[in-house]
């Protein structure tokens, strides 16, 4: 699915997740935003394993480091010029060594898009980590934002190898004739309603 709706997605987990079993801790707006933002970290974050994800993109390391270059300079204010392509130019490199290192790392880790990161050992250990924390609501928005990613790209047509090493095959979690396509309107058939109910949780959340 798309970066967008992963994120919606992702906050709709956090939400579902603490209707459930509330852990979100009402009227703190610190907290809440800290939680939305882990959420969305965790929403997006499977997707590092893509030179093309929101996430790469977001962060300068993806696989057009020459638009990210322009759009920070024009984010400092700057017209075009000798100064602009100075920045730009210097922008390139870093963001194109970061690229190089980014893609080497999971490269290694993560063995390709749709990867290790889609994985429910990669959860287990992102759960593991968040029970030593404490588990601290930020990191419980963080891993149910995550486990929808892997949800939601379980639909698809590439489906993912959710039980590696255990098994190398990949999972479907509909059968062939209905799976999904990225970016089609079925996508957003499906996220737009669960996107409005999200909507509705987190005000209700506001006000309790």
């Amino acid at each position: 699915m798309r970066g967008h709706s992963h994120i919606l997605l992702g906050l709709a987990a956090a939400l579902a997740v603490n209707e459930l079993t509330p852990y979100l801790p009402a009227r703190d707006p610190a907290a809440l935003a800290l939680a939305a933002g882990a959420a969305v970290l965790g929403a997006l974050l499977p997707d590092v394993d893509s030179a093309t994800s929101t996430i790469r993109d977001a962060t300068g390391t993806g696989a057009r480091p020459d638009w990210k270059a322009r759009r920070v300079a024009r984010a400092l204010g700057l017209r075009r010029g000798p100064v602009f392509w100075l920045v730009c130019g210097v922008l390139l490199v870093v963001f194109s060594v970061l690229g190089l290192f980014t893609w080497l790392a999971v490269r290694t880790v993560a063995g390709g898009h749709r990867g290790r990161t889609h994985t429910l050992l990669a959860l287990a250990l992102l759960g593991a980590g968040a029970w030593y924390l404490g588990l601290p609501p930020w990191a419980l928005a963080f891993l149910a934002a995550y486990a929808s990613h892997l949800l939601a790209d379980s639909l698809t047509r590439s489906g993912i190898p959710l039980f590696w090493p255990l098994a190398g095959r990949r999972f479907h979690l509909l059968p062939f004739g209905i799976k999904l396509s990225t970016g089609s309107w079925v996508e957003y058939v499906i996220v737009a309603p669960i996107a409005a109910w999200a909507l509705y949780a987190m005000v209700g959340l506001g006000i309790r």
